[in-house]
C-alpha cells in the first residue's frame, strides 16, 4: 500500500496535504504543484467568560495512541483541587472499561466521563474548559480538537507529535510525547498560572487560525459561487445547462456529448450519463436520456478538465 500511495504522489499533477507533517512525511524535497489544504469544518460558535471557564477537557476516541491513559496518571500526579480543575473526558471507546478502573484503582478524583456527545455539546464542553488537552504519542497527522478550542479562545496543552503541534499553535503548552512527566508539568503550569497571564494565552492562541481553518459555512458559500460561474461559462459555450439548487450540474451538449465524455474518461473524472445514473437524468419536455451530471466542489473552475471542456 505504501508503495502505491509513493507512485501516486510521484505521478499526480496536483497534490494536496492536510498538513504540513503530513507533506513533509511524503516529499523531502517540496515539488512543484503540492500544497496544504486549509481544513474545512463547523467551528464552534460563541464564547465563554474567561473568568467562568473551568478545568481541563479532552475529547477523543478511548484508544491507546490518543494518550488518554498518559493523561489520568499526569492528573493523577498533579491532583489539583477538583472542584476548580476537573478533567472531563468526552468520548468513549475500546479503553472506557480500563480508564474508569484506573479512576477507581488509583482513586483519581475530578475526572468526569460523559461518554460520546452531539456535535453541540461537544462544541459546549469545548468553549466551557479552560484548557484543551491533546496528549496523542504516534504521528497524528492532524488535530482538530486543538483547532476547535483555539475557534473560542481556548488554549491547548499539546504533546509535540506528528501535525499536532501545528494546530495547538505557537501559544500551546507543549510536552514531549508518550512523557508522563512532562504531561504533568504543563498541566501544574496551568494550574499555577496567574489570570493575567492566562487571559493572555486565550486572546493570542486564535492568532494563525484563519490560515489553517475555513468554516464549513464559507467552503459552501464559495462552492455555490464557483457552481453558477461555471453554469454560465458552459452556457457561453453553447452547452445546454439545468439551473442548479445543490453542488452538480447537469448538462447538454446539442452537437455531441461524445466530446465531454472524452474529456471526463481522459481526466478520470466521475461523472453520471442519462438512465445510467441511480436517478434517471429526465429532463420533463425533453426526449434525451444522455445528460451529464457531475460534481461540483471548490476550486473546480481551475480544473485541467473543465479548461479543457470550456476550450471546445
Amino acid at each position: 500500500r505504501i508503495l502505491a500511495w509513493e507512485w501516486a504522489v510521484r505521478n499526480a499533477d496536483r497534490r494536496w496535504y492536510i498538513s504540513e507533517f503530513v507533506w513533509d512525511t511524503w516529499e523531502k524535497i517540496r515539488r512543484k504543484g503540492s500544497e496544504r489544504l486549509p481544513v474545512v469544518s463547523q467551528m464552534p460558535r460563541g464564547k465563554c467568560d474567561i473568568h467562568k471557564r473551568k478545568g481541563f477537557l479532552f475529547i477523543g476516541r478511548f484508544v491507546p495512541n490518543k494518550g488518554i491513559r498518559l493523561l489520568l496518571d499526569a492528573y493523577h500526579r498533579v491532583s489539583p483541587d477538583p472542584d476548580i480543575w476537573p478533567l472531563t473526558l468526552v468520548g468513549d471507546g475500546p479503553l472506557r472499561d480500563e480508564v474508569s478502573q484506573l479512576i477507581s484503582d488509583k482513586l483519581i478524583k475530578g475526572v468526569i466521563l460523559t461518554g460520546f456527545v452531539s456535535e453541540s455539546e461537544r462544541h459546549r464542553y469545548t468553549k466551557n474548559a479552560k484548557w484543551m488537552v491533546t496528549p496523542p504519542h504516534t504521528n497524528e497527522d492532524l488535530g482538530l480538537t486543538p483547532l476547535e478550542a483555539r475557534s473560542v479562545g481556548v488554549p491547548c496543552i499539546a504533546t509535540n507529535d506528528g501535525g499536532i503541534p501545528e494546530t495547538a499553535g505557537k501559544h500551546a503548552l507543549f510536552c514531549k510525547r508518550g512523557c508522563v512527566k512532562s504531561l504533568a508539568n504543563r498541566l501544574q503550569q496551568a494550574v499555577d498560572m496567574c489570570e493575567a497571564e492566562y487571559e493572555q494565552k486565550a486572546m493570542a492562541t486564535k492568532e494563525g487560525l484563519e490560515d489553517y481553518v475555513r468554516p464549513l459555512d464559507e467552503y459552501a458559500k464559495n462552492t455555490v459561487k464557483e457552481r453558477d460561474i461555471l453554469i454560465n461559462k458552459l452556457r457561453n459555450c453553447g452547452y445546454q445547462v439545468l439551473d442548479s439548487k445543490n453542488n452538480s450540474i447537469h448538462f447538454h451538449d446539442s452537437s455531441n456529448n461524445q466530446k465531454a465524455i472524452t474529456i471526463f474518461d481522459k481526466h478520470k473524472v466521475s461523472y453520471k450519463l442519462g438512465t445510467s445514473a441511480s436517478t434517471p437524468l429526465i429532463v420533463p419536455g425533453d426526449d434525451r436520456n444522455d445528460w451529464i451530471r457531475i460534481s461540483v466542489g471548490q476550486g473546480i473552475l481551475n480544473t485541467a478538465y473543465i479548461q479543457e471542456l470550456l476550450e471546445l
